[in-house]
Order: C-alpha cells, then structure tokens, then sequence
C-alpha cells in the first residue's frame, strides 16, 4: 500500500517561520506603552518578575514560568511595575503571500507549554551554528504548535491567483517606496485596473496599501537589526523623506521609529 499528500508538502514548503529577534532581557518600571497593529508575533516566557498586557478584551497577567504569544497585527498596551525577566522571541510565520498567517489569531494567549528548556539558554551565549539555529527554530514551532492547538486556533491559507503571486513576488523582491503600481501590473502582464481588482478581491489592500505594509515591516525588522539613523534607513527604503517616514511609520504602529527601536531593541 502506497499514499501521498502532494498538496500538503506544497503547503509545507510555502511556510516560512521566521525568527527576527531571539533575546533575554530584564526590564524595570520604564518598560511600558502600546503597540498598535503589531508587524510581527511576540512569543515571551517569563522567567521571574512579571507585567501586564491590556487589549480592548481585557488583561492578560505575564507571570514567571509561563510563556504567552501577542500576535501578529493585534494592538495592546504593556506594562511592568516592578521588574520583568523574559527570554522573547519576534518571528512571523508567513504563507505564499507573505503576510503572517498568525494574524488570524485576533488576541494575545496564556500557552501551557511547560517550561522552558537549558537549549534556550544556551544558545543565547552560544555561537550561531547551524545545529544550534535548527534546535532553536524547532523549538519555537514545538511552541507554537502546542499553544495553537491548545486554543483551537486554525489558520487557513490563502489559496491565490497566478497575478497574486507574481505580483507579491515581484513587490518583496523590488521592496521601495518608489515602486509604482503600473511597474508592477507590467511585470505581472495585466492592466493596472485588473491588477488593483485582484488585490481587492484576494487581499482586501490596495496594491499601494500591501507596499506599503510591507515597507513599513521591513522598516521594523530594519531598527532592531541595524544602528541606522532615520535618514539612512528612509532612503534605503525609498522614501524620498525621512519626516514622511516617520509619519507613516507611527501612524501604522503608534511610535516614532526611534521610540520603537528603544522599546523593542
């Protein structure tokens, strides 16, 4: 007897879980604020101390021993009023069209996985070997899936059209604020308007609107990895004006650019 699941291996294959920022940190009184539309998921386990986090649905207490997942494009305030230490992880698990499937998980979770492993630990003061990155990302997934399953979260990929993919393709390879649409509909062999309809339709954005989220991720990632000032990074992503920038930046997740790498660096 002989059977196969070639559409669950293509799916398998299109996920990407992606680790951004990997840190253990203790923080104090100064630790609080908001965050408004996350760009990518927060998974914490706290090791001793703890905080609060505060959605319109209500507190979430972050207690020693315990780890907790704030994902993707959800909005909280957070706050410490003693002391808090936590090993954190920001990562985004994205499908085909590149946008983090844990979105669809709509508030923050309280995970009963138990504990957390010496590996974790370790690997913070280790070197970056490829056994040590493989142990940590299946650790991360073992995390996920268990806390997912837990809360009876199901994300559902999105079946996309030949444009779609092209589209968002060619958009994340060519990532700047000058890219035009027209550009992108001649890439994909289809009229500016068919184009635009089918980001309505498929992704519910503009073709403008998923540029520019997708700059303004990228901007994100960009402030915790990189020692930029804003006009450096501004230009690096085409923008022809840092001020505008920063604008967009806080209007999509409610800091400046610069209060943000303070928060999360």
């Amino acid at each position: 007897m002989s059977a196969d699941n070639q559409s669950l291996c293509e799916l398998a294959n299109h996920l990407h879980l992606t680790i951004l920022t990997y840190r253990r940190a203790e923080v104090d009184t100064n630790w609080r604020g908001e965050v408004c539309g996350a760009p990518f998921s927060y998974l914490y386990y706290v090791v001793g101390g703890s905080a609060v986090i505060e959605t319109n649905e209500g507190v979430l207490p972050l207690s020693a021993g315990n780890w907790y997942l704030l994902p993707s494009g959800c909005s909280f305030r957070y706050r410490c009023d003693r002391r808090l230490d936590h090993v954190y992880f920001h990562l985004t698990l994205s499908g085909v069209e590149q946008l983090d499937l844990l979105s669809q998980c709509t508030h923050p979770l309280k995970l009963s996985f138990e504990g957390i492993p010496d590996l974790v630990f370790d690997c913070l003061q280790g070197k970056g070997d490829v056994l040590s990155a493989l142990s940590i990302k299946n650790f991360v997934s073992r995390v996920l899936l268990s806390g997912l399953s837990e809360h009876t979260v199901t994300l559902h990929p999105r079946t996309l059209s030949p444009v779609i993919l092209a589209a968002v393709e060619y958009i994340n390879s060519n990532l700047t604020a000058k890219l035009k649409t027209t550009e992108v509909a001649d890439h994909c062999f289809v009229s500016k308007s068919t184009l635009t309809k089918h980001f309505q339709k498929e992704l519910s954005v503009s073709v403008q609107q998923y540029l520019y989220d997708s700059l303004l991720s990228e901007a994100s990632r960009i402030l915790l990895k990189e020692n930029l000032s804003m006009l450096a990074l501004s230009e690096r992503l085409g923008f022809s004006d840092q001020f505008y920038f920063a604008r967009r930046f806080k209007a999509k997740y409610g800091v400046s650019p610069s209060k943000y790498k303070k928060i999360f660096s």
